[in-house]
This record gives C-alpha cells, structure tokens and sequence, in this order.
C-alpha cells in the first residue's frame, strides 16, 4: 500500500508540476515573442509598408 501511495504522490506531484509550468512557460513564450515583434517594428517603422498579397 505504501508503494501505491507513493506512486500515486509522484504522479500527482508531475501532474501538478506540468499545471503549472504550462501557462508559465505560455506566458513567458508569448512574453519574449512580444519584446522581438516590438524590436522588429521600431527597426522597420520607416520602411514603406509591404502591399497585402492577393
């Protein structure tokens, strides 16, 4: 029983573990890709913008 508990502790521990990593590491994706679309747009603000493809 004991085995099984613990088992059951490490499982619910990973489970618990992927929870919360997943939106933080979303967030900090989503973050760092936002600090390189800001950095590529103030290099390219005074390019002429591109015509929209068809």
């Amino acid at each position: 029983m004991s085995d099984f508990a613990w088992s059951l502790l490490l499982v619910g521990l990973c489970v618990l573990f992927a929870l919360v990593l997943r939106p933080l590491q979303w967030w900090i994706i989503r973050s760092d890709l936002r600090r390189q679309r800001s950095q590529h747009a103030g290099t390219t603000a005074n390019a002429p913008a591109a015509p929209a493809p068809r």
